[in-house]
């Protein structure tokens, strides 16, 4: 199982219950073979020059990419609009949770003036953070998507 995670991915065993963190910094390599025995084979690369974060490289697993830099993996994205995602964090974080729900899960600060929409950030500027975007103001809003690390978002 992959779990999402502020600092990378967590990968846990079923058989044992162990759980490992695949950081970001890790190999192309060694990333895209560690989601594939969970997501199947990468369905699609591309790139982007015009990054602000510089030039980026993406993985893309269904609705789950993994990005690149310099042929290490630097962060993540899950998009799923307002269906429910298979991939959540540790503590259940996932695509198609309410704002409400997410508000019993984690302490997050909303950004309502982000022309993306709603967005909401955890952890603060502190490493291990992730965020997302809510498909509205209200409490039961949807997660809509989720990030973490370095990302090609536009503003």
């Amino acid at each position: 199982m992959i779990a999402l995670d502020g600092e990378g991915l967590r990968l846990v065993v079923s058989e044992t219950g162990s759980i490992r963190l695949l950081p970001f910094g890790t190999d192309r390599t060694t990333t895209e073979t560690a989601i594939a025995k969970q997501l199947g084979a990468v369905a699609n690369r591309s790139s982007n020059e015009e990054c602000g974060a510089g030039p980026m490289e993406f993985s893309n697993f269904g609705n789950f990419i993994a990005n690149f830099q310099e042929d290490l993996f630097v962060g993540w994205d899950l998009r799923d609009g307002n269906k429910k995602a298979a991939l959540t964090t540790m503590s259940g974080v996932g695509i198609g949770m309410t704002r409400s729900e997410l508000a019993e899960s984690v302490t997050f600060d909303i950004y309502e003036d982000r022309t993306l929409g709603t967005e909401f950030q955890t952890g603060g500027d502190g490493p291990g953070g992730f965020s997302g975007l809510f498909d509205g103001d209200a409490p039961d809003a949807r997660v809509t998507n989720l990030w973490a690390g370095t990302n090609c978002i536009f503003r």
